[in-house]
């Protein structure tokens, strides 16, 4: 009886070590195929990386243009005439934020939900209300010529990095994650985006907005009594001055609204202040 338990403890041991060695060779091959899908995915994420050395035939170009990029990735635009250093800056510029070019267009213009879902229906139905690609139509008659030109130019420049990464499908991953293709750049859509930035700056316009409409359906009268000015030499109590008796953007999603302390690159130094 001895003898035989033996035996069997024997084979039992050789079945667990067959077990064992399926499993290493189950997780080696799934570390291999991890390993191959972040080699590949890499790769196809430097695939549709820009070309930031040597050199790029750009055909609405008149003349050669040098871009040197510094440590930080900035880069620096050298070119012998005016159109062509503002060619160079769209083309430059979607090399590196097309993507981010192409969702801001569209947040300001209301088109965000055809590309990213039902999510954004909400801020596409805020932004067409409030209508900044009409005002950036509107106001295109008011730029002079100088600032019409450049803006055209730009627009050529990224419309020709569209062009070679559309020919070339070297689309960013973040469009081919989304399935769609960036439309053709104009100067209507780099003025909506700065319509854009103006509003998401702005956190002040809804007094703003308030007081255009007081003076459209007060009297002077009546104006002078509403927006008095705090006594000079006064003390320093201003909550009996912040008086807003109109809600006039009540109608308005509060998670919409810009922040009324958002804002960057305002401060302004006198030459006499700074050595440089």
């Amino acid at each position: 009886m001895g003898e035989v338990r033996g035996v069997k403890s024997q084979l039992v041991q050789r079945k667990g070590s067959k077990w064992i060695k399926l499993a290493l060779y189950v997780l080696g091959g799934i570390l291999a195929l991890v390993l191959i899908a972040v080699i590949g995915l890499n790769l196809y994420l430097s695939y549709s990386k820009p070309k930031v050395s040597g050199e790029a035939i750009v055909n609405i170009l008149d003349a050669d243009v040098t871009v040197t990029r510094d440590d930080m990735g900035v880069p620096h635009v050298e070119a012998k005439s005016e159109a062509d250093l503002y060619r160079a800056q769209g083309y430059v510029q979607a090399q590196d934020r097309l993507f981010q070019m192409d969702l801001s267009r569209r947040q300001a213009s209301g088109r965000l939900a055809e590309v990213v879902g039902e999510g954004a229906l909400r801020t596409d139905k805020f932004f067409r209300t409030f209508s900044l690609r009409h005002a950036a139509e509107q106001s295109w008659a008011g730029y002079d010529k100088e600032s019409q030109q450049i803006l055209e130019w730009f627009a050529e420049g990224v419309n020709a990095f569209i062009d070679e990464v559309k020919g070339t499908n070297k689309l960013s991953f973040e469009f081919k994650l989304l399935g769609y293709e960036p439309e053709t750049w104009t100067p209507i859509d780099s003025l909506t985006i700065g319509k854009y930035m103006a509003y998401d700056l702005g956190g002040n316009w809804n007094l703003q907005a308030f007081r255009h409409w007081a003076l459209q359906n007060y009297s002077e009268a009546e104006l002078e009594e509403l927006m008095f000015s705090y006594p000079e030499n006064a003390k320093s109590i201003l909550e009996a001055n912040l008086v807003n008796p109109v809600d006039v953007v009540g109608a308005f999603d509060p998670e919409l609204l810009p922040n009324e302390f958002n804002g960057s690159n305002n401060w302004v130094v006198a030459g006499s202040k700074t050595e440089s």
